[in-house]
């Protein structure tokens, strides 16, 4: 999913199908192999929240939403919202 400068990836599972919440967003600006043009977040607990395995993204406006899937314990209802306009 892209956004201005930025490309935004999805946690969803490791090869293993243990589902994550590791984001990773890079800087189409930067060099693609410099570790300067990319940053991660991990949102495996945000607010004591079982948040993991997203499936799909959007953009809209100033945010950025996610659609869930599994959190490795069950099927999960839980959707994320990030604020792109603090990404700058």
């Amino acid at each position: 999913m892209s956004h201005d400068r930025y490309v935004y990836f999805i946690p969803y599972s490791l090869e293993n199908s243990i589902f994550h919440a590791r984001f990773l967003r890079y800087d189409r600006h930067g060099n693609f192999k410099s570790s300067e043009s990319w940053t991660g977040f991990d949102a495996s607990s945000i607010d004591g929240l079982l948040t993991k395995g997203y499936k799909l993204g959007v953009c809209h406006e100033r945010y950025a939403y996610f659609a869930p899937f599994h959190n490795n314990k069950e099927f999960s209802g839980i959707v994320l919202r990030f604020d792109l306009a603090g990404t700058k």
